[in-house]
Order: structure tokens, then sequence, then C-alpha cells
């Protein structure tokens, strides 16, 4: 994931956004694909454990959100490499900082949050492919086989990784023991991020139209 921030939000760094956000509490806004998506729970883990306040405006998706962004709308978004990626290079939105452990290859200039002072934020956004239970195992080693075999391939790999991701191949077990720990991992991160007591105040506002384009609630 990447934070990513509007062309017109008063901060170009990381560290100018969390100095703001201290001095300022409640004043940036970060949209978000809606309410309880991966993307809260990034927005809400960087405000718990640097004690800063963000105000979440969650909208109907993903494209939603970015829009809201590049419009100026909301100061802010954690947002995967894939859909951040097309604004920042057409200079429609400023990168400040990455959720991985190194800096990306078609992002060199934009830190870790580790460099930013938050360790142990690294955030990823996986895609996979299943089959349904019961499938035969003959069956499933094929398609094992023949998708390793694409994900391989120097085409694939390239083009995932302009998109700044990885290309991944595994088998069935590790992938199944892959998806256990990630359950297990984004569970611990949701209950450290609070996102699961987020009061229902902002949901009714949505609900009933009183909700303004800055992505708070109206008087």
């Amino acid at each position: 994931m990447l934070l990513v921030a509007a062309s017109s939000a008063p901060v170009a760094s990381a560290r100018e956004l969390i100095a703001l956000a201290r001095a300022q509490p409640g004043t940036l806004s970060y949209a978000s694909n809606g309410s309880g998506s991966p993307e809260q729970v990034a927005g809400e883990l960087f405000k718990t454990r640097l004690k800063i306040d963000l105000h979440h405006a969650p909208y109907d998706g993903a494209g939603p959100a970015r829009k809201a962004v590049l419009a100026g709308q909301a100061a802010l978004m954690f947002d995967p490499c894939k859909g951040a990626l097309p604004g920042i290079r057409e200079g429609l939105q400023k990168p400040l900082a990455v959720a991985a452990a190194n800096r990306l290859k078609n992002l060199p200039q934009v830190p870790t949050f580790a460099e930013v002072g938050l360790r142990d934020y690294e955030l990823r956004i996986w895609t996979g492919v299943l089959a349904p239970a019961g499938t035969p195992t003959a069956i499933v080693s094929t398609l094992n086989e023949v998708l390793q075999g694409i994900v391989r391939s120097v085409d694939i790999k390239t083009e995932i990784a302009e998109e700044g991701g990885e290309a991944g191949a595994t088998t069935p077990q590790s992938f199944a023991g892959f998806i256990k720990s990630e359950r297990r991992r984004w569970s611990a991160l949701v209950r450290e991020s609070g996102v699961s007591r987020v009061s229902d105040e902002t949901i009714v506002a949505r609900k009933t139209g009183n909700w303004d384009q800055q992505g708070g609630q109206q008087p």
C-alpha cells in the first residue's frame, strides 16, 4: 500500500503530514473504499500507532475514493500501488510513503513507513487463484503447474512489477497456509486499529445524505 496525498494537500512528505496532523488534529481527511475496508484499517492503524487524528471519509468503492483525492475533496488515501500509480505518474497526487520493507523500484524516491518513524507497518494486498472445495487433487495440481508457468513468465512478471507488485508462485499447500496466516495477521491489525469499534454515526450519516464533500458530517 502507498500513502498518497492530493496535489493540493499542504504537505510534501510523510513527516510533514505527521507534524501537521499533530499541530491541527482532525483537519485532514483520508478517503477509503468504505467502512471496514483494508484501506480504512491502514488509516486507523496509522492514526493509532502515531497517536494522531485524521478524519475518515468512506466512499462507495475504490474509484470514488480515488476521485475524491484527485479532486482534492479528501487530502489523503492509503491505496494499493496498482490503483495509486496512474495518478502519481500523471502528477495528480503525491506519494508520501510505502508500506513495505523496502522502497519500490519504480518509486525509489518514496520512503518506507519505517524510514519516517513507523516500524512494522507493512501492508500488502495480494491476489490468488482458488478452486471450489472438493476439486480433485489432480486437477488442482495441473492448474497450479500451469499458473506457476504463467506467473513466472517474463511478460507477466514485468507487468506486475510495473504496477508496484511482486510476482509470486507457490504450491496449493503453502498458499493455504499463507491464507490462514493472513487471516490471523489482519484480524490482529483490525483489533489494534479499532476499526471494529468505530461508531455507526459515520454510516448513518452517509445513508441519510448528511455527508458533505469533504467527507465530514454536516451540522
